[in-house]
């Protein structure tokens, strides 16, 4: 099963997601790990478009159950 969460940033969707798929046993993937490179100061460098699609792409598939929470 596949879940999507859809939201804003700040509104919660981040929480929701790890705790639905704690509780499931479920794996949690959250797009913001897969948009931003790891950088000293967080959030300032995007993973190019076509890396970011093949890695989370690789991942959503790699795993039966999964709980996503997406970028608004």
């Amino acid at each position: 099963m596949k879940i999507l969460i859809f939201g804003a940033s700040g509104s919660g969707t981040t929480t929701l997601a790890k705790e639905l798929a704690c509780k499931s046993n479920f794996v949690h993937l959250d797009a913001d790990d897969y948009y931003w490179k790891q950088t000293k100061n967080p959030y300032t460098e995007k993973v190019p478009l076509y890396k970011r699609n093949e890695n989370i792409k690789k991942d959503f598939f790699k795993h039966e159950n999964v709980v996503v929470r997406v970028l608004w």
